[in-house]
């Protein structure tokens, strides 16, 4: 999955939940979010907040928030459509199947 895919997804679900994570938020910040603004055209955008943990926040009610992964308390009671994790290699899998229970946001479902 590449950032691409991030920004789709943002786009398409109106009041989702994403989760962008890496080891360290750091990585994040300076590698992930450069690239996912590169997508994400500037009228989508409703605001953006950069302290004490990035988060964007969509005009189609889609939020973006961004947590490292070595912080585990704060990825517990997450309501999410989607995650992305970068640098997923370093990630202990216990956050990977963590991550999977909180794909429970049903934004993201289709409805007829």
């Amino acid at each position: 999955m590449c950032v691409a895919e991030v920004a789709e997804h943002v786009l398409t679900i109106p009041n989702g939940r994403t989760l962008i994570t890496a080891p360290k938020l750091q990585q994040v910040s300076e590698a992930i979010l450069p690239e996912l603004d590169k997508f994400l055209p500037p009228w989508t955008i409703l605001s953006k907040k950069k302290m004490p943990t990035p988060r964007y926040y969509m005009k189609n009610g889609h939020e973006i928030i961004v947590h490292a992964s070595n912080d585990d308390e704060k990825l517990r009671s997450l309501n999410l459509t989607m995650f992305y994790m970068e640098e997923a290699s370093a990630i202990d899998l216990t956050i990977f199947h963590q991550l999977q229970a909180r794909l429970r946001n049903t934004a993201a479902l289709f409805k007829d």
